[in-house]
This record gives C-alpha cells, sequence and structure tokens, in this order.
C-alpha cells in the first residue's frame, strides 16, 4: 500500500495543478466572452472587417434580431449581435463542456485510463505470485 500511496501522491498533486490551471483558463474565457466587443476583434487582413460586419448585419437582420426592428442602423444591428454573444456563448460553452467543466468523453477517459493502470498492476502482481487466470478473474 505505501508504494500506492507514493506511486499516486505525485500525480494527484499533478492532477490538482490541472485542475487550477483549468479553472482558470476557464475563468478567461468567460471575461473574454463578456468583454467581447466586435471593433476590437482581430481580423486577419483588416480589409476582412467590413465584409464580415456586413454578413453579421444579414444574418441578424435575416433573424429579425437587430434591435427589434428590421431597419435599425448598421451600429445597433451590431450591437445587437454583441449582446447576442454576450447572452448565447456562455451557455453554447457550457453545455460544450458539461456539467463538470469536461467534456464527459475527457472524463470517461481520465477515469478509464487511471482504473485500467490499477487493474493491470494487480492483474500483473497476482501473475508474478504465481497465480493462475482462474484467479485473476475471481
Amino acid at each position: 500500500i505505501l508504494i500506492k500511496i507514493l506511486i499516486n501522491v505525485p500525480g494527484t498533486i499533478w492532477l490538482g495543478f490541472l485542475m487550477r490551471w483549468w479553472a482558470q483558463q476557464q475563468t478567461e474565457i468567460d471575461t473574454h466572452i463578456q468583454q467581447f466587443k466586435l471593433a476590437s476583434a482581430d481580423c486577419f487582413d483588416e480589409r476582412d472587417r467590413e465584409v464580415v460586419q456586413n454578413n453579421i448585419v444579414a444574418f441578424m437582420k435575416l433573424l429579425k434580431s437587430d434591435g427589434g426592428t428590421n431597419t435599425g442602423s448598421q451600429e445597433a444591428t451590431l450591437r445587437s449581435f454583441e449582446d447576442l454573444v454576450h447572452e448565447e456563448v456562455p451557455r453554447f460553452v457550457q453545455e460544450s463542456l458539461g456539467p463538470v467543466g469536461f467534456p464527459y468523453w475527457y472524463v470517461v477517459a481520465i477515469n478509464g485510463s487511471w482504473h485500467m493502470q490499477i487493474t493491470l498492476d494487480d492483474a500483473a502482481g497476482l501473475v508474478r505470485m504465481g497465480h493462475g487466470l482462474r484467479h485473476l478473474l475471481t
């Protein structure tokens, strides 16, 4: 048991640091979404900004989400888009990460690999001690 403790403690500490780092990343993502402004968004080529903004205006007018009217100014429509991002994107990010902050299959893989390591280690110990396959399966 002492050997398992000595093996597992560094991994547990490392996992703690990893979880803390991921929580900080999630906080930064949330902050970035809440502070999103279209005017300060990076464009690969600044000449694309006008095309992107025109596409957003066309999209918002198609959705009739330009502040309640379909005849609002381009600035009002772009502000409505920013509001939409602030309201909707956090929910989509939360849904993509799941209730524990990781996608479900990441949690399954992490837990599965942990339990598989322990199971294989125990099986190897039993084989080394001379126990047969029948003992492993019971």
